[in-house]
């Protein structure tokens, strides 16, 4: 049988810009891990690992889903820095060596090293963290000005200053005390420090001027995240009855899932020529991933309901990746 030419045209497409498959795979990997832990979670069913369960599942979201997204931005951005010699940026180059070590510090702990894979799993969610501070920090205020500035709206993101090299500085310190200390009380203040300037970083971009506009308020809704989830973090491990879950899962189901999200959306509609602006399809998916990210983190402060609401933040990502699969993975295949 002679495949039809708009298969042929779907192929060659998938393949036109680098990030497509990466965008594409993702979103195909967030829905098919959350389901795998679902299966888990009430059958007790698990594909052949050599992880325990849950670091599984921790390890199959930020290397399987999470990374594959982050490696379709940063083929833009090392494209840039390459073709610019943008060599400041060489920084989030060298994120992607830290991630590779993460990851073999994870399989490491698969064969006894546990404490090694615990905390590659918390590097890998150190450096993600960053590279969202780094890279959210220029995008959102850019996004949200050129937004603006077309409103003619008044306000305006300031330029950055002391104030984000101080959000910037202090949480890269704290997060990587937090990868080999995570039980220290001096890390706790650094992480709650790290988690209050990112959010005086955060309040200055003037998100709640975008609300006409899910592509751009997502982003800030995403961002916001990154300044719960050390907060959260630091709070876990003063108040001993919090536990680490709710923090772990504002910083990836949260920042990454939400900004990721946010990111390939937007990246996927400028790329391929289409509108920048969300439809309520597109809304759909953000306000369910966000949903997802409120139960989860709430699952972990009733323990009594824990099984239940970790089925509900899974069945909400399952179907909000669902819609980014069925909404944007046609773009991935054909031409606008």
């Amino acid at each position: 049988m002679i495949p039809s030419r708009d298969k042929e045209i779907g192929t060659l497409m998938l393949f036109t810009l680098g990030f497509r498959p990466f965008f594409l795979l993702a979103g195909l990997w967030a829905v098919v891990g959350m389901g795998a832990w679902l299966v888990f979670l009430w059958w007790g069913v698990l594909p052949p690992t050599a992880f325990a369960p849950g670091v599984w599942h921790a390890h199959e979201m930020l290397f399987g889903y999470v990374v594959a997204a982050v490696a379709g931005l940063l083929i833009m951005a090392l494209s840039a820095i390459v073709s610019g010699r943008n060599w400041r940026n060489l920084p989030v180059a060298a994120a992607i060596a830290l991630l590779l070590a993460a990851n073999g510090m994870s399989h490491a702990g698969a064969m006894g090293m546990e404490k090694l894979g615990d905390a590659g799993l918390r590097l890998a969610i150190a450096v993600i963290i960053m590279l969202i501070s780094l890279i959210g920090g220029r995008i959102v205020p850019n996004f949200t000005d050129n937004w603006l500035k077309e409103r003619d709206k008044s306000h305006r993101s300031p330029p950055f200053s002391s104030i984000d090299k101080a959000a910037l500085i202090i949480s890269v310190l704290a997060l990587g005390a937090w990868v080999m200390a995570p039980e220290s009380r001096g890390v706790a203040v650094a992480l709650i420090m790290a988690g209050c300037l990112q959010g005086i970083r955060f309040v200055r971009w003037h998100g709640t001027e975008t609300g006409a506009e899910p592509l751009v308020w997502v982003l800030h809704l995403g961002y916001g995240w990154v300044a719960a989830g050390p907060m959260l973090t630091g709070c876990g491990i003063i108040i001993s009855a919090l536990g680490p879950s709710p923090a772990l899962h504002a910083l990836t189901i949260g920042a990454m899932g939400t900004m990721t999200l946010g990111v390939m959306t937007r990246a996927t509609l400028g790329h391929t020529g289409r509108a920048l602006c969300a439809d309520r399809v597109t809304t759909a998916a953000y306000l369910l991933v966000s949903l997802a990210a409120l139960v989860r983190v709430s699952a972990g402060l009733a323990p009594a309901m824990a099984i239940e609401l970790q089925t509900a933040a899974g069945i909400a990502w399952i179907a909000g990746f669902g819609i980014f699969i069925l909404r944007y993975g046609p773009m991935h295949l054909r031409e606008a």
